[in-house]
Protein backbone atom coordinates (compact mmCIF):
# COMPACT_ATOMS: atom_id res chain seq x y z
CA UNK A 1 0.00 0.00 0.00
CA UNK A 2 2.61 2.33 0.86
CA UNK A 3 4.85 1.74 -2.26
CA UNK A 4 1.46 2.63 -4.33
CA UNK A 5 0.69 5.63 -2.86
CA UNK A 6 4.69 6.74 -2.98
CA UNK A 7 3.94 5.95 -6.76
CA UNK A 8 0.47 7.55 -6.69
CA UNK A 9 1.26 11.19 -5.46
CA UNK A 10 4.56 11.18 -7.44
CA UNK A 11 2.29 11.12 -10.28
CA UNK A 12 0.01 13.62 -8.62
CA UNK A 13 3.15 15.80 -8.26
CA UNK A 14 3.82 15.58 -11.74
CA UNK A 15 0.80 16.52 -13.08
CA UNK A 16 0.70 19.54 -10.23
CA UNK A 17 3.72 20.84 -11.90
CA UNK A 18 2.29 20.73 -14.88
CA UNK A 19 -1.35 21.41 -14.44
CA UNK A 20 -0.25 24.80 -13.05
CA UNK A 21 1.87 25.64 -16.11
CA UNK A 22 -1.58 25.15 -18.16
CA UNK A 23 -3.99 26.41 -15.81
CA UNK A 24 -1.55 30.26 -15.85
CA UNK A 25 -1.18 29.54 -19.51
CA UNK A 26 -4.90 29.23 -20.50
CA UNK A 27 -5.82 32.21 -18.44
CA UNK A 28 -3.31 34.06 -20.41
CA UNK A 29 -4.50 33.12 -23.47
CA UNK A 30 -8.44 32.64 -23.52
CA UNK A 31 -10.16 36.12 -23.33
CA UNK A 32 -12.25 37.04 -20.17
CA UNK A 33 -15.71 35.75 -21.42
CA UNK A 34 -13.83 32.63 -23.10
CA UNK A 35 -12.41 31.52 -19.82
CA UNK A 36 -15.43 31.80 -17.81
CA UNK A 37 -17.45 29.56 -20.58
CA UNK A 38 -14.45 27.14 -20.07
CA UNK A 39 -15.89 27.07 -16.80
CA UNK A 40 -19.10 25.73 -17.28
CA UNK A 41 -17.93 23.54 -20.01
CA UNK A 42 -16.06 21.13 -17.93
CA UNK A 43 -19.16 20.64 -15.49
CA UNK A 44 -20.88 19.80 -18.49
CA UNK A 45 -18.02 17.67 -19.15
CA UNK A 46 -18.63 15.87 -15.90
CA UNK A 47 -22.40 15.37 -16.68
CA UNK A 48 -21.46 14.40 -20.11
CA UNK A 49 -19.60 11.69 -18.66
CA UNK A 50 -21.83 10.61 -15.58
CA UNK A 51 -24.25 10.18 -18.59
CA UNK A 52 -22.29 7.78 -20.52
CA UNK A 53 -20.99 5.44 -18.24
CA UNK A 54 -23.66 5.96 -15.25
CA UNK A 55 -20.97 5.97 -12.43
CA UNK A 56 -20.39 2.56 -12.78
CA UNK A 57 -16.32 3.02 -12.24
CA UNK A 58 -16.96 3.35 -8.70
CA UNK A 59 -17.31 -0.62 -8.73
CA UNK A 60 -14.49 -1.82 -10.50
CA UNK A 61 -12.06 -1.19 -7.46
CA UNK A 62 -15.16 -3.89 -5.50
CA UNK A 63 -14.74 -6.35 -8.25
CA UNK A 64 -11.89 -6.27 -9.87
CA UNK A 65 -10.27 -7.15 -6.26
CA UNK A 66 -11.85 -10.48 -6.75
CA UNK A 67 -8.99 -12.27 -8.46
CA UNK A 68 -11.23 -15.79 -8.92
CA UNK A 69 -13.71 -13.90 -11.45
CA UNK A 70 -10.93 -11.33 -13.09
CA UNK A 71 -11.51 -12.76 -16.69
CA UNK A 72 -15.42 -12.50 -16.41
CA UNK A 73 -15.50 -9.01 -14.64
CA UNK A 74 -12.74 -8.54 -17.95
CA UNK A 75 -15.73 -9.64 -20.07
CA UNK A 76 -18.69 -7.48 -18.39
CA UNK A 77 -16.89 -4.40 -18.37
CA UNK A 78 -16.42 -4.67 -22.23
CA UNK A 79 -19.85 -5.67 -23.27
CA UNK A 80 -21.52 -3.00 -20.79
CA UNK A 81 -18.66 -0.31 -21.66
CA UNK A 82 -20.11 -1.25 -25.68
CA UNK A 83 -23.44 -0.54 -24.76
CA UNK A 84 -23.35 2.28 -23.12
CA UNK A 85 -21.37 3.98 -25.75
CA UNK A 86 -23.70 3.05 -28.62
CA UNK A 87 -26.31 4.29 -26.47
CA UNK A 88 -24.40 7.77 -25.68
CA UNK A 89 -23.55 8.50 -28.83
CA UNK A 90 -27.28 8.13 -30.08
CA UNK A 91 -28.07 10.48 -27.19
CA UNK A 92 -25.35 12.75 -28.39
CA UNK A 93 -26.04 12.84 -32.23
CA UNK A 94 -30.31 13.61 -31.10
CA UNK A 95 -28.46 16.63 -28.51
CA UNK A 96 -26.86 18.03 -31.30
CA UNK A 97 -29.49 17.79 -33.40
CA UNK A 98 -31.86 19.67 -30.58
CA UNK A 99 -29.03 22.72 -30.43
CA UNK A 100 -28.53 23.19 -33.75
CA UNK A 101 -32.49 24.62 -33.68
CA UNK A 102 -32.19 26.06 -30.32
CA UNK A 103 -31.09 29.90 -29.92
CA UNK A 104 -30.96 30.46 -26.38
CA UNK A 105 -28.67 32.62 -24.82
CA UNK A 106 -28.24 30.87 -21.37
CA UNK A 107 -24.41 30.12 -20.67
CA UNK A 108 -24.99 26.47 -20.73
CA UNK A 109 -26.35 26.39 -24.31
CA UNK A 110 -23.61 29.28 -25.60
CA UNK A 111 -21.27 26.50 -24.45
CA UNK A 112 -22.27 23.41 -26.34
CA UNK A 113 -22.27 25.38 -29.45
CA UNK A 114 -18.88 25.79 -29.47
CA UNK A 115 -16.76 23.51 -32.08
CA UNK A 116 -15.24 20.33 -30.87
CA UNK A 117 -16.48 20.47 -27.35
CA UNK A 118 -18.23 16.65 -28.25
CA UNK A 119 -14.79 15.59 -28.55
CA UNK A 120 -13.54 17.46 -25.32
CA UNK A 121 -16.83 16.02 -23.56
CA UNK A 122 -15.86 12.37 -25.06
CA UNK A 123 -12.30 12.14 -24.33
CA UNK A 124 -12.18 13.54 -20.68
CA UNK A 125 -15.54 11.25 -19.45
CA UNK A 126 -13.15 8.36 -21.19
CA UNK A 127 -10.04 9.55 -19.35
CA UNK A 128 -11.92 9.06 -16.21
CA UNK A 129 -13.52 5.57 -16.76
CA UNK A 130 -9.67 4.08 -17.96
CA UNK A 131 -7.79 5.56 -14.95
CA UNK A 132 -10.66 4.14 -12.96
CA UNK A 133 -9.80 0.95 -14.64
CA UNK A 134 -6.34 0.46 -14.48
CA UNK A 135 -6.37 1.92 -10.84
CA UNK A 136 -8.39 -1.10 -9.82
CA UNK A 137 -6.62 -3.75 -11.97
CA UNK A 138 -3.24 -1.91 -10.34
CA UNK A 139 -1.47 -1.45 -13.34
CA UNK A 140 0.50 1.48 -11.91
CA UNK A 141 2.78 2.12 -14.63
CA UNK A 142 -0.14 2.71 -16.97
CA UNK A 143 -1.96 4.46 -14.52
CA UNK A 144 0.91 6.97 -14.06
CA UNK A 145 1.62 7.63 -18.15
CA UNK A 146 -2.31 8.25 -18.59
CA UNK A 147 -2.86 10.75 -15.33
CA UNK A 148 0.48 13.13 -16.47
CA UNK A 149 1.14 12.24 -20.11
CA UNK A 150 -1.99 14.23 -21.73
CA UNK A 151 -1.49 17.04 -19.54
CA UNK A 152 2.35 17.13 -20.21
CA UNK A 153 1.33 17.56 -23.80
CA UNK A 154 -0.97 19.99 -23.45
CA UNK A 155 1.64 22.12 -21.60
CA UNK A 156 4.07 21.51 -24.57
CA UNK A 157 1.20 23.22 -27.20
CA UNK A 158 0.33 25.75 -24.85
CA UNK A 159 4.14 26.88 -24.44
CA UNK A 160 4.43 27.47 -28.20
CA UNK A 161 0.92 28.93 -28.57
CA UNK A 162 0.84 32.74 -28.78
CA UNK A 163 -3.09 32.85 -28.43
CA UNK A 164 -5.93 30.24 -28.62
CA UNK A 165 -9.59 29.87 -29.23
CA UNK A 166 -11.63 27.93 -26.88
CA UNK A 167 -12.55 25.50 -29.65
CA UNK A 168 -8.82 24.81 -30.13
CA UNK A 169 -8.12 24.24 -26.71
CA UNK A 170 -11.33 21.62 -26.67
CA UNK A 171 -9.27 19.79 -29.18
CA UNK A 172 -5.91 20.41 -28.09
CA UNK A 173 -7.08 18.56 -24.61
CA UNK A 174 -9.23 15.89 -26.56
CA UNK A 175 -6.44 15.00 -28.77
CA UNK A 176 -3.30 14.25 -25.99
CA UNK A 177 -5.77 12.21 -23.98
CA UNK A 178 -6.57 10.08 -27.40
CA UNK A 179 -2.88 9.71 -28.24
CA UNK A 180 -2.25 8.74 -24.40
CA UNK A 181 -5.13 6.21 -24.12
CA UNK A 182 -3.98 4.58 -28.03
CA UNK A 183 -0.60 4.67 -26.23
CA UNK A 184 -1.71 1.97 -23.39
CA UNK A 185 -3.50 -0.18 -25.90
CA UNK A 186 -0.50 -0.85 -27.81
CA UNK A 187 1.33 -1.53 -23.61
CA UNK A 188 -1.54 -3.75 -23.06
CA UNK A 189 -2.07 -5.89 -26.39
CA UNK A 190 -3.99 -8.60 -23.99
CA UNK A 191 -7.33 -6.78 -24.35
CA UNK A 192 -7.37 -8.51 -27.46
CA UNK A 193 -6.71 -12.08 -26.13
CA UNK A 194 -9.95 -13.81 -25.91
CA UNK A 195 -8.75 -16.35 -23.36
CA UNK A 196 -8.45 -13.28 -21.02
CA UNK A 197 -12.34 -12.88 -21.35
CA UNK A 198 -15.01 -15.46 -20.02
CA UNK A 199 -18.87 -15.03 -19.63
CA UNK A 200 -19.08 -17.17 -16.23
CA UNK A 201 -21.00 -15.53 -13.44
CA UNK A 202 -21.99 -12.32 -15.73
CA UNK A 203 -25.57 -11.90 -14.84
CA UNK A 204 -24.29 -12.14 -11.01
CA UNK A 205 -21.28 -9.36 -11.58
CA UNK A 206 -23.59 -7.06 -13.36
CA UNK A 207 -26.32 -7.59 -10.62
CA UNK A 208 -23.36 -6.63 -8.37
CA UNK A 209 -22.35 -3.74 -10.37
CA UNK A 210 -25.72 -2.26 -10.43
CA UNK A 211 -26.58 -2.57 -6.31
CA UNK A 212 -23.59 -0.91 -6.24
CA UNK A 213 -23.73 1.58 -8.03
CA UNK A 214 -27.16 3.10 -8.68
CA UNK A 215 -27.52 4.80 -5.27
CA UNK A 216 -25.13 6.90 -6.52
CA UNK A 217 -26.56 8.54 -9.23
CA UNK A 218 -28.64 10.69 -7.81
CA UNK A 219 -25.74 12.06 -5.87
CA UNK A 220 -23.80 12.97 -8.92
CA UNK A 221 -26.33 14.14 -10.64
CA UNK A 222 -26.82 16.34 -8.33
CA UNK A 223 -23.47 17.58 -7.64
CA UNK A 224 -22.76 18.30 -11.33
CA UNK A 225 -26.22 20.02 -11.60
CA UNK A 226 -25.08 21.77 -8.40
CA UNK A 227 -21.92 23.30 -9.87
CA UNK A 228 -23.41 24.12 -13.32
CA UNK A 229 -26.11 26.08 -11.23
CA UNK A 230 -23.56 28.07 -9.51
CA UNK A 231 -21.52 29.39 -12.85
CA UNK A 232 -24.76 29.88 -14.24
CA UNK A 233 -26.28 31.92 -11.59
CA UNK A 234 -22.64 33.46 -11.18
CA UNK A 235 -22.64 34.24 -14.78
CA UNK A 236 -26.30 35.52 -14.64
CA UNK A 237 -25.92 37.88 -11.58
CA UNK A 238 -22.57 39.08 -11.48
CA UNK A 239 -21.35 38.66 -15.10
CA UNK A 240 -18.20 36.51 -16.75
CA UNK A 241 -15.52 38.81 -15.26
CA UNK A 242 -17.10 36.98 -11.78
CA UNK A 243 -17.10 33.61 -13.02
CA UNK A 244 -13.62 34.17 -14.69
CA UNK A 245 -12.46 34.82 -10.86
CA UNK A 246 -14.37 31.46 -9.68
CA UNK A 247 -12.60 29.53 -12.38
CA UNK A 248 -9.64 30.57 -11.83
CA UNK A 249 -9.96 30.05 -8.39
CA UNK A 250 -11.04 26.87 -8.90
CA UNK A 251 -8.08 25.75 -11.58
CA UNK A 252 -5.79 26.35 -8.89
CA UNK A 253 -7.62 24.41 -5.86
CA UNK A 254 -7.90 21.42 -8.21
CA UNK A 255 -4.31 20.96 -8.53
CA UNK A 256 -4.73 19.78 -4.90
CA UNK A 257 -7.65 18.17 -5.33
CA UNK A 258 -5.88 15.78 -8.17
CA UNK A 259 -3.28 14.66 -5.20
CA UNK A 260 -6.45 13.75 -2.65
CA UNK A 261 -7.90 11.68 -5.64
CA UNK A 262 -4.32 10.19 -5.75
CA UNK A 263 -4.81 9.20 -2.15
CA UNK A 264 -7.79 8.26 -2.52
CA UNK A 265 -7.40 5.56 -5.31
CA UNK A 266 -4.48 4.38 -3.54
CA UNK A 267 -5.55 3.84 -0.55
CA UNK A 268 -9.37 3.12 -0.84
CA UNK A 269 -8.90 -0.86 -2.22
CA UNK A 270 -6.95 -1.71 0.70
CA UNK A 271 -9.52 -0.26 2.63
CA UNK A 272 -12.02 -2.18 1.78
CA UNK A 273 -10.15 -5.89 1.90
CA UNK A 274 -9.50 -4.91 5.49
CA UNK A 275 -11.36 -6.10 8.32
CA UNK A 276 -13.22 -3.31 11.23
CA UNK A 277 -10.23 -4.82 13.74
CA UNK A 278 -7.73 -3.98 11.16
CA UNK A 279 -8.10 -0.39 9.77
CA UNK A 280 -4.57 0.58 9.00
CA UNK A 281 -4.90 1.49 5.78
CA UNK A 282 -8.16 4.02 6.75
CA UNK A 283 -5.38 5.67 9.89
CA UNK A 284 -2.65 5.82 6.47
CA UNK A 285 -5.31 7.92 4.68
CA UNK A 286 -6.52 10.39 7.67
CA UNK A 287 -2.63 10.79 8.08
CA UNK A 288 -2.66 11.96 4.34
CA UNK A 289 -5.48 14.00 4.40
CA UNK A 290 -4.61 15.71 7.69
CA UNK A 291 -1.23 16.29 5.85
CA UNK A 292 -2.70 17.92 2.89
CA UNK A 293 -5.22 19.92 4.87
CA UNK A 294 -2.31 21.53 6.62
CA UNK A 295 -0.29 22.47 3.61
CA UNK A 296 -3.52 23.48 1.10
CA UNK A 297 -4.00 25.74 4.57
CA UNK A 298 -0.40 27.23 4.36
CA UNK A 299 -0.68 27.92 0.67
CA UNK A 300 -4.18 29.32 0.64
CA UNK A 301 -3.17 31.95 3.47
CA UNK A 302 -0.11 32.66 1.64
CA UNK A 303 -1.79 33.48 -1.49
CA UNK A 304 -1.59 37.15 -0.50
CA UNK A 305 2.34 36.61 -1.01
CA UNK A 306 2.01 34.55 -4.65
CA UNK A 307 -0.95 36.03 -6.15
CA UNK A 308 1.00 39.43 -6.83
CA UNK A 309 3.39 37.61 -8.69
CA UNK A 310 1.08 35.55 -11.20
CA UNK A 311 -0.82 39.11 -11.59
CA UNK A 312 2.60 40.22 -12.95
CA UNK A 313 3.30 37.11 -14.38
CA UNK A 314 -0.50 37.30 -16.12
CA UNK A 315 -0.45 41.13 -16.79
CA UNK A 316 -2.44 41.41 -19.49
CA UNK A 317 -5.46 39.82 -17.49
CA UNK A 318 -7.18 42.30 -14.65
CA UNK A 319 -6.44 42.54 -11.53
CA UNK A 320 -9.55 41.83 -10.00
CA UNK A 321 -8.86 38.28 -11.16
CA UNK A 322 -6.25 37.27 -8.55
CA UNK A 323 -8.65 37.39 -5.82
CA UNK A 324 -7.12 35.60 -2.31
CA UNK A 325 -10.43 35.96 -0.50
CA UNK A 326 -12.75 34.41 -3.02
CA UNK A 327 -9.26 31.65 -3.39
CA UNK A 328 -9.21 31.27 0.71
CA UNK A 329 -13.27 30.71 0.62
CA UNK A 330 -13.29 28.47 -2.02
CA UNK A 331 -10.33 26.05 -0.35
CA UNK A 332 -12.04 25.87 2.92
CA UNK A 333 -14.94 24.31 0.92
CA UNK A 334 -12.18 21.85 -0.89
CA UNK A 335 -11.05 21.00 2.53
CA UNK A 336 -14.12 19.97 3.32
CA UNK A 337 -14.36 17.87 0.53
CA UNK A 338 -11.39 16.32 1.44
CA UNK A 339 -12.59 15.26 4.79
CA UNK A 340 -15.85 14.08 3.28
CA UNK A 341 -14.02 11.96 0.74
CA UNK A 342 -12.60 10.59 4.15
CA UNK A 343 -15.76 9.62 5.20
CA UNK A 344 -16.71 7.75 1.95
CA UNK A 345 -13.32 5.36 2.05
CA UNK A 346 -14.89 4.08 5.46
CA UNK A 347 -18.46 4.13 4.55
CA UNK A 348 -17.77 2.37 1.43
CA UNK A 349 -17.36 -0.92 3.22
CA UNK A 350 -20.77 -1.27 4.03
CA UNK A 351 -24.06 -1.20 1.67
CA UNK A 352 -25.99 0.26 4.53
CA UNK A 353 -23.57 3.28 5.45
CA UNK A 354 -23.15 3.92 1.52
CA UNK A 355 -26.78 4.54 1.76
CA UNK A 356 -26.65 6.98 4.04
CA UNK A 357 -23.87 8.91 2.59
CA UNK A 358 -25.74 8.85 -0.43
CA UNK A 359 -28.78 9.85 1.23
CA UNK A 360 -27.20 12.93 2.95
CA UNK A 361 -25.02 14.27 -0.18
CA UNK A 362 -27.72 13.84 -2.01
CA UNK A 363 -30.54 16.01 0.04
CA UNK A 364 -27.10 18.46 0.38
CA UNK A 365 -26.84 19.35 -3.05
CA UNK A 366 -30.60 19.78 -3.38
CA UNK A 367 -30.57 21.75 -1.00
CA UNK A 368 -27.42 24.40 -2.39
CA UNK A 369 -29.03 24.47 -5.56
CA UNK A 370 -32.23 26.00 -4.03
CA UNK A 371 -29.91 28.22 -2.44
CA UNK A 372 -28.25 29.16 -5.47
CA UNK A 373 -31.44 29.84 -7.00
CA UNK A 374 -32.27 32.46 -4.82
CA UNK A 375 -31.50 36.00 -5.27
CA UNK A 376 -28.24 37.36 -3.18
CA UNK A 377 -26.70 40.61 -3.99
CA UNK A 378 -23.20 38.87 -2.96
CA UNK A 379 -21.47 36.03 -3.98
CA UNK A 380 -19.63 35.66 -0.82
CA UNK A 381 -22.63 35.41 0.92
CA UNK A 382 -23.60 32.09 -1.19
CA UNK A 383 -20.30 30.76 -0.54
CA UNK A 384 -20.41 30.75 3.27
CA UNK A 385 -23.98 29.81 3.05
CA UNK A 386 -22.38 26.78 1.11
CA UNK A 387 -19.40 26.12 3.49
CA UNK A 388 -21.69 25.91 6.75
CA UNK A 389 -24.15 23.59 5.43
CA UNK A 390 -20.34 21.11 4.02
CA UNK A 391 -18.78 21.38 7.36
CA UNK A 392 -22.28 20.67 9.33
CA UNK A 393 -22.19 17.51 7.08
CA UNK A 394 -19.25 16.52 7.79
CA UNK A 395 -20.35 16.64 11.30
CA UNK A 396 -23.04 14.37 10.63
CA UNK A 397 -21.08 12.18 8.79
CA UNK A 398 -18.60 11.64 11.39
CA UNK A 399 -20.94 10.76 14.00
CA UNK A 400 -22.42 8.06 11.53
CA UNK A 401 -19.03 6.97 11.10
CA UNK A 402 -18.76 6.11 15.28
CA UNK A 403 -21.87 4.51 15.03
CA UNK A 404 -21.24 2.03 12.41
CA UNK A 405 -17.72 1.29 14.95
CA UNK A 406 -19.68 0.94 17.69
CA UNK A 407 -22.08 -1.64 16.18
Amino acid sequence: MLNTSIIYVGAGFVRFVFVIYVSLRTVQLLSIEDYAYFGIANVIAMLFGLLWFINIDTSFQKIFSKRLINKSVNFLVLVVTVFLTITMMVFTTLILLYLKNTNQTFGAFEVMQTNYILYYFLFISLNSYILSILNAKQKRKEYVLQITLPVILVALYLFSSNDIELSKLFLVHASSIGLVTILIGCLNPSILNSSNYSARRFKFILLYMIRYTYRSIPTLTTKYLLDLVIRVTIIRNFGHQELAVYNFCQSLLNIFRSFEQSIARAVTPFILKQTKSNNSGLIFARNLIFTQTIITIITLFSSYIWMPMLMKIIASKPADLFDSEMLILLGAILISGYWKNYSLMYMKKSSRTMKIFYDQTTFINLLLMLVFSLSFESLYVLLIIQLNVLVFHNFVLQRNIRKFRMN
